[in-house]
């Protein structure tokens, strides 16, 4: 099989028979008969490094022709194949510089990454990382975060996707999904942030040498990787994410909401407000929680609920922030429907309270 089977105009001569690290398989040495690439692979750990000549460079390679070899020959080819080969060995690719960034909406389907056998050393340094317990046919790593970040120079596919768990690179999106989530994940990348979603990480032995791997992700709908509109230009402080809790009067609204409907669902954030309202003139007011979105109302919660929702809401209120919530809207300039998925009063934890309170940047 040759590999680099063409010569230019004016190469020099090839490099000597050796072994080389195999710019075609992870992990692997593979021996050049001085013209081109044999089938004989032997595994970087097996190759050892007193059989090469001295003078030679960690690839077999002898280190004067790292620099002799004329560019765009055969030798050069042999040369820069095996330094990316050996690049490929000696490490891993890291994750970029980004700030993680839970979905606008709930994270629920899995989705299966591809391409994981390209990164081997990355599932290596993961169960080294996480000291995860090796069970006899292979390690099964739960409840670790990924990083999903759109590659739009990618030079097989602009809208590549790709993964990184623990900060290394396990694979990518298959294709098909990548198409959907590439352009809001490069939104939040322009933005300085990263998907960070949950993860499942499977590593077996591939053989006495190498780990290989497996990774699913929980991914969000793509529209709702980030709400559909913008959140507030003031101080605000999103509420964790709850349970789904159904607006009220949005027929009264629809001059507002039928500017947001489409033909799927809207991934929207909302603010809360603790309003007074009365149902007649002989019955008494109450607090009511009125949902707005980006200013305008669009419906309040019953009075039951807002029963649940109102010291929250009033905490982050009295805190000079404005509460906002993830809420999903469905219909048609005809007629639609909100439903916040949010926590309620009892449901959020004394922690979270306490970095609202001492105005820590806290997650939710």
């Amino acid at each position: 099989m040759r590999l680099f089977g063409r010569r230019s105009k004016g190469s020099d001569s090839p490099p000597p028979a050796a072994w080389y690290a195999a710019p075609d398989r992870l992990g692997f040495f593979r021996y050049w008969d001085g013209s081109q690439w044999t089938d004989q692979y032997r595994p970087v750990q097996r190759a050892s490094t007193p059989e090469q000549p001295e003078g030679t460079s960690r690839s077999g390679l002898p280190e004067s022709l790292w620099s002799a070899v004329r560019p765009g020959s055969l030798a050069s080819e042999v040369r820069d194949a095996a330094r990316r080969g050996l690049d490929r060995v000696m490490r891993t690719e890291r994750a970029p510089e980004l700030k993680p960034v839970k979905p606008w909406a709930r994270a629920s389907v899995w989705q299966n990454v591809v391409g994981e056998s390209h990164y081997r050393e990355a599932f290596l340094r993961i169960v080294q990382e996480t000291r995860a317990r090796r069970g006899e046919y292979g390690t099964d790593i739960d409840g670790v975060s990924a990083l999903v970040i759109a590659e739009p120079r990618n030079e097989y596919d602009p809208n590549a996707v790709a993964v990184f768990v623990l900060g290394h690179k396990v694979g990518y999106l298959p294709r098909d999904a990548a198409a959907l989530y590439s352009a809001p994940l490069q939104d939040l990348a322009d933005r300085g942030e990263a998907l960070a979603v949950e993860a499942r990480v499977w590593v077996a032995p591939v053989d006495d040498t190498e780990m290989g791997g497996s990774v699913s992700l929980m991914l969000p709908p793509a529209q709702g990787v980030q709400s559909f509109n913008d959140l507030p230009g003031v101080p605000c402080q999103v509420i964790p994410q709850g349970g789904a809790i159904q607006v009220t009067g949005e027929d009264q609204h629809m001059d507002v909401l039928g500017k947001y409907v489409g033909d799927g669902e809207r991934h929207l954030a909302v603010t809360l407000h603790v309003v007074e309202e009365q149902k007649t003139e002989r019955s008494k007011p109450y607090d009511c929680v009125e949902v707005r979105l980006d200013g305008h109302r669009v419906g309040v919660l019953t009075r039951a609920m807002s029963e649940k929702m109102v010291d929250v809401v009033q905490y982050i209120s009295d805190r000079g922030k404005l509460p906002v919530c993830r809420a999903v809207l469905k219909g048609s300039s005809l007629r639609a429907e909100v439903v916040l998925f949010v926590a309620k009063s009892h449901e959020v934890s004394q922690r979270w309270l306490d970095a609202v309170d001492s105005g820590e940047d806290c997650a939710e």
